[in-house]
């Protein structure tokens, strides 16, 4: 009785060990992996162009940005003043990505994750803007798909203002300070983070 009890613990062991990696995925992996054929996301972090300053007509596609520091995301604007205030200080800045659209992506939805930017921020494509969102500690998308050029030179603006109405206690930074995703669907698709 004992050698069987033994036997059979093995067993399920080693068939334990055998599925290991069906068990390891998380909840939203096997959704990932579920829609993957349908859904394309792309993280897009680096290579953006960012200055400080509430610069005038930043937005517009034929703005000159060349400048401008390029930098990856995460971001902090206020982080190189840190030293010189001794305080969180907040700044109001600009931050641009000129990408052209991938491979896949023609004739399909395609939005613009943001997995966080600190904060009061507006987004623009190509000039025109697509979204926005005031609260820092919100992941948010805005749907790109109708300003979308399917060739050539696309430009992503994102404008933040931590300095016009400060509402932290504490350092907060100002940015884009996680990452940020292009993500695109069929045109019928599953809404970004599922219903309502």
């Amino acid at each position: 009785m004992r050698n069987s009890t033994i036997g059979a613990v093995a067993l399920l062991l080693v068939m334990s060990f055998l599925m290991a990696d069906n068990v390891r995925a998380t909840p939203t992996e096997r959704l990932d992996a579920k829609f993957l054929k349908s859904r394309i996301k792309l993280r897009i972090d680096e290579d953006w162009k960012v200055q400080t300053g509430n610069i005038s007509g930043a937005e517009a596609t034929a703005f000159d940005d060349s400048a401008w520091a390029t930098t990856g995301i995460p971001h902090d604007m206020s982080i190189t003043l840190v030293s010189t205030t001794n305080s969180d200080p907040g700044v109001i800045g600009w931050y641009r990505k000129h990408f052209t659209l991938p491979a896949g992506f023609a004739g399909k939805k395609v939005i613009v994750q943001f997995d966080g930017v600190y904060q009061d921020s507006k987004i623009y494509l190509n000039g025109i803007q697509v979204g926005g969102q005031r609260f820092g500690y919100v992941s948010f998308y805005c749907d790109l798909t109708p300003y979308l050029k399917t060739t050539g030179d696309n430009v992503l603006a994102v404008f933040v203002d931590n300095e016009t109405s400060r509402r932290s206690h504490f350092y907060s930074g100002t940015g884009i300070y996680r990452h940020v995703w292009l993500i695109a669907t069929d045109m019928v698709y599953v809404k970004n983070w599922g219903p309502p």
